[in-house]
């Protein structure tokens, strides 16, 4: 029905590479090299015709195109066309007719009639998402759906979906939650009393099923090194959002946070920024000293443009220029009603430099907004699988105003989009407050740490870890004394002398046995993903025994395989057995991350959990607290996270409490 006539368009960041190599060639990389003014940068770029292909005027000739085929007709189209795949179990046909269906269907809110096809084809879809085992991709199309005014009387459908899907996730306490919003949509279904008694007796048995679930919100959960599976449709990368005072606007990386910030300002304010900024001292804050949060706060960020290599910075304007184009052909210089600033080519070039100085703030200033992602492994496996992802990018000019230490004074969370910054340590009176930047002491070796804020922030740092950091890292690198069992640090010609008894011992015959044992947990991990469990601990048994023999007890190594090995038994059901690899997995993340760690309460967590599944109420109940204790310190009393935990140690008395009577 719809015809594929859009431009095959380059990939950017070769077009940018690509360029940079041509205006080396022309002179243009020297000329750029040397202006101090962003602001010219701009102008030159946008004077290189050869940075203006045709593919670029077609593509914003295509958007106006674009824009007006919005059709619900072809949306319908889809649609059924999904429906049919869907019944016949094409699931994917189904999934890509439901996309194109999202694709087409028009915005409601921007309608003068409420239309209900973008509703129904996200609906539609999350039904096969369930199908295909995508569960965070299910829960996300049917808030979205829910969101886009879907039926009232087909409600149902989405809840009981809803709760199926919590359910495999392990959120038994939210499944709960959906059940009784289903049971309360069935008033408005369209369907017979019979019916709808069908569908009661259909939620009471889900009921029911979820009441004989483990005491846990998430049981059976063990989190392993996992890596999400890639999106597969385009809401998870770019979130689209409506309101009247916003209106349709896209969330996505660096660059267009930039637009988004000279968005917000707005032309007006722009323009009589340009007339009256003075720079600040201190700065970002108000002739009276104050911390303002307006765009003064965001300005005075440090943007390190003469820092940065000068082929980045080529290509961060490049980018800005690609925006200001953007904002001229959606008519944003039209209409200014302020008279500071002439609607002239300079204003057009001003707003440009702003987007490139934003985009180079944000390089080094923006946060990373993240949140769980939860996978369910493959087959009839219990285990979960949690993985942190990005979610969005914001800036926070008041936090940005803190400096880096590897081992900072400081954890930042999120709440929404609101960032919560809560002290992990105690603070004297006029002591300075560390932030981390990302490259922290126990996740990253010193020389890692020191080139990526080198080369990202353009500071060495020189903070308390890094100046006492080389031996704790050795530590966790470091093989078996033979003599004392304690950490025997090898020297590049492998010979290895112990930190504690300084025994002296050739490494070379260890270091062959532990590349063996590499081999080994590869094989392990292999044979993991196909579904042999029982091969796969073989495989993983004999590359720990190896590893107990001839590494330090807290060597990173060791709590890999023990972590391992801990997910392959509670996927077998035996809890008890995974127990035994835990405890010394702890140990491990303990000695490598510290005891009020993030990390830690994560692994202890996990620990209480199988802990339950064994049955070992008393001892669940122990590192329940304990991980709580972790987490409010780190998080505050009201996150997600510390209230989950507290309805674990609810659900762990209940079950204690049962099986004493």
């Amino acid at each position: 029905m719809a015809v594929n006539n859009k431009p095959k368009f380059r990939n950017w960041q070769k077009y940018l590479d690509d360029t940079v190599i041509v205006l080396k060639k022309e002179g243009n990389y020297a000329k750029f090299e040397h202006m101090k003014s962003s602001s010219d940068r701009i102008k030159l770029i946008e004077r290189v015709t050869s940075l203006k292909p045709a593919w670029i005027d077609e593509y914003f000739k295509m958007c106006g195109e674009w824009h007006t085929s919005k059709c619900d007709k072809e949306a319908e189209f889809y649609r059924i066309a999904g429906n049919k795949y869907f019944q016949e179990k094409d699931y994917t046909q189904a999934l890509n007719s439901y996309n194109q269906c999202v694709k087409h269907a028009t915005f409601p809110s921007i309608t003068d009639s409420v239309s209900d096809q973008l509703s129904i084809g996200y609906a539609n879809r999350s039904a096969v998402l369930l199908r295909l085992g995508h569960l965070q991709s299910c829960l996300d199309d049917i808030q979205l759906a829910l969101e886009n005014h879907y039926p009232p009387h087909l409600a149902y459908k989405l809840y009981h979906r809803q709760a199926l899907c919590l359910r495999k996730c392990g959120q038994i306490k939210e499944a709960f939650v959906a059940i009784e919003k289903a049971k309360t949509a069935l008033a408005d279904a369209n369907i017979s009393q019979d019916k709808k008694d069908e569908k009661l007796v259909d939620l009471v048995k889900l009921t029911t099923e979820h009441e004989n679930e483990a005491p846990s919100s998430s049981s059976d959960r063990i989190t392993a090194e996992v890596h999400l599976p890639t999106p597969i449709h385009g809401h998870n990368d770019i979130s689209l959002a409506w309101n009247e005072v916003q209106g349709r606007h896209i969330v996505i990386g660096v660059a267009h946070l930039s637009l988004r910030i000279i968005l917000t300002a707005g032309l007006d304010h722009l323009s009589e920024f340009q007339a009256t900024y003075k720079p600040s001292d201190p700065r970002g804050l108000t002739s009276d000293g104050k911390d303002n949060r307006n765009y003064l706060a965001v300005y005075e960020l440090m943007p390190h443009i003469e820092d940065m290599p000068t082929e980045d910075l080529i290509q961060y304007a490049m980018t800005a220029e690609l925006l200001l184009q953007l904002l001229s052909e959606c008519g944003f210089f039209e209409g200014n009603s302020n008279n500071a600033m002439s609607r002239s080519t300079d204003q057009k070039y001003y707003v440009g430099g702003l987007l490139l100085r934003h985009i180079c703030q944000l390089v080094c200033n923006a946060h990373a907004i993240t949140g769980l992602r939860v996978a369910v492994d493959e087959g009839s496996s219990p285990v979960h699988s949690q993985s942190q992802e990005r979610i969005a990018s914001a800036i926070y000019p008041t936090a940005s105003l803190m400096n880096h230490a590897c081992d900072p004074t400081v954890i930042a969370s999120f709440q929404q989009d609101v960032l919560v910054v809560r002290t992990i340590k105690d603070v004297k009176p006029n002591e300075e407050i560390f932030n981390c930047y990302g490259p922290h002491y126990c996740k990253m070796s010193y020389r890692e740490r020191q080139q990526q804020l080198l080369e990202q922030y353009f500071f060495s740092c020189r903070c308390t870890a890094c100046l006492k950091q080389e031996i704790s890292e050795q530590k966790l690198q470091a093989f078996n004394c033979p003599k004392c069992k304690g950490p025997l640090i090898r020297d590049k010609t492998l010979s290895g002398k112990c930190l504690h008894c300084k025994h002296v011992n050739d490494t070379a015959k260890e270091v062959v046995i532990f590349e063996k044992s590499r081999d080994l947990f590869r094989q392990g991990l292999l044979t993991l993903e196909t579904g042999n469990i029982e091969a796969a601990i073989i495989h993983l048994l004999e590359c720990q025994s190896i590893r107990k023999r001839v590494l330090y007890k807290y060597n990173r190594d060791l709590a890999e395989i023990h972590d391992v090995l801990a997910k392959c038994y509670a996927i077998k059901g035996d809890y008890k057995r995974s127990c035994t690899y835990l405890a010394p997995s702890i140990s491990a993340t303990q000695e490598i991350y510290g005891s009020r760690s993030i990390e830690l309460a994560n692994e202890l967590h996990k620990y209480a959990e199988v802990l339950v599944n064994a049955s070992n109420f008393k001892k669940a109940l122990s590192v329940a607290e304990q991980a709580q204790d972790i987490f409010q310190l780190n998080y505050g009393e009201n996150h997600e996270i510390v209230l989950e935990i507290k309805d674990l140690i609810k659900n762990i008395q209940s079950a204690d409490m049962e099986e004493k009577q």
